[in-house]
């Protein structure tokens, strides 16, 4: 918990920055590496004053210690010097980052484990759901933004996601914890014959790539973790293979899905389905006609 003196001395920041012409998504960003930066510190250095170079250095390290990410310390570097200015301090050097390959990042294989854990036990079902299809089934915060209830078929104990944005293996089928949650989720909003997203905000509307982001960051905070929907896809991409139950991407071509696509043709629901069934197109040949 943050004490109060930081907390009165964090709202005078803010309103400090509020003034500084910066755009929203900077001031969230900055409000959160801050965030960052006083739980560590309470941890770590209690007492030690926020504008401390010494505090700063063992911060970064600590970072770079983490495996966090070149943006992650360079934005992070960006709001303490804001700090800094604010009280009139000055900032320490601090070298910028090369940004990294988003590709090559991952997490630790206990790091991994540690993960896993830490999702079954979330407080927030939509962050689990997110978090998993993102780590076990490889979609994007953009593609978890976009999945819909009418994607997401259930025939008889097997559940099945189709990604329309993904060209190849855009179905891919939910096992384990994976398949438990977003089940959980199709209950929680409405029935499971019901349409429209499955993640939204508060307002009762689709939830942004900004929400899904903000949501996996949370559930990395109690590891000490920085999260990313991308860091989550390469992870489940090298460790995914190494669990029980994992989710098996497949091309449509190979199932034997001919009642589903005779809901595709004709719009309605096939024989054995309980979830809405698919409002997603099969790949077309060049004549037109489906696979």
């Amino acid at each position: 918990m943050i004490r109060k003196e930081t907390e009165t001395s964090l709202v005078q920041f803010r309103e400090w920055m509020s003034t500084r012409n910066l755009s929203k998504n900077t001031m969230l960003s900055y409000n959160f590496r801050l965030e960052a930066y006083v739980r560590f510190r309470d941890e770590h250095a209690p007492g030690e004053d926020l504008t401390s170079t010494h505090l700063v250095s063992r911060f970064v390290k600590y970072l770079k210690d983490s495996n966090s990410s070149a943006a992650t310390i360079n934005q992070t570097s960006a709001a303490l010097a804001k700090l800094f200015r604010f009280a009139a301090k000055t900032f320490p050097y601090i070298e910028r980052m090369e940004k990294e390959p988003a590709g090559k990042r991952r997490l630790s294989e206990d790091d991994v484990r540690k993960l896993l854990d830490q999702i079954k036990h979330c407080g927030s079902l939509k962050a689990r759901a997110i978090a998993m299809l993102c780590f076990d089934a490889d979609l994007s915060a953009s593609q978890c933004a976009g999945v819909s209830r009418e994607d997401i078929v259930v025939c008889g104990d097997s559940v099945y996601l189709l990604i329309a944005s993904r060209k190849r293996k855009p179905l891919v089928e939910l096992v384990g914890t994976t398949k438990e949650v977003v089940l959980q989720m199709m209950d929680l909003e409405g029935t499971r014959t019901s349409f429209g997203p499955l993640f939204v905000n508060e307002t009762g509307k689709r939830i942004s790539r900004s929400g899904i982001d903000y949501l996996i960051k949370s559930v990395g905070i109690p590891l000490r973790l920085v999260l990313s929907a991308q860091l989550l896809r390469n992870s489940g991409n090298i460790y995914r293979n190494q669990l029980a139950d994992s989710a098996k991407p497949m091309n449509l071509p190979k199932l034997s899905f001919d009642n589903l696509n005779m809901a595709l043709r004709h719009n309605v629901p096939p024989q054995g389905l309980t979830a809405p069934y698919i409002s997603w197109e099969l790949p077309r040949t060049e004549n037109g006609s489906t696979l």
